[in-house]
């Protein structure tokens, strides 16, 4: 049975999609092919994810590398 249909697990949606990276409850690896600023790789950092962002516009690179390595004081 394939990780979709498991019912012991749960699959959250985009945030487009009205879903929630903090939903899940699996550890994992998040993929953004289209990094953009990198909001959805903070968020998914945040959560405790391990992510990979992949933005083809250097200007949105930089911005998305300047997010994540920005020290957050909480």
């Amino acid at each position: 049975m394939s990780a979709l249909r498991r019912p012991d697990r749960r699959l959250g949606a985009c945030s487009n999609c009205g879903g929630s990276l903090t939903e899940l409850d699996l550890p994992g690896l998040v993929v953004d092919p289209f990094a953009g600023s990198g909001s959805t790789l903070d968020a998914a950092r945040q959560a405790g994810r391990r992510v990979i962002g992949i933005e083809a516009h250097e200007p949105y690179a930089e911005a998305a590398a300047r997010r994540l390595t920005a020290q957050v004081f909480t």
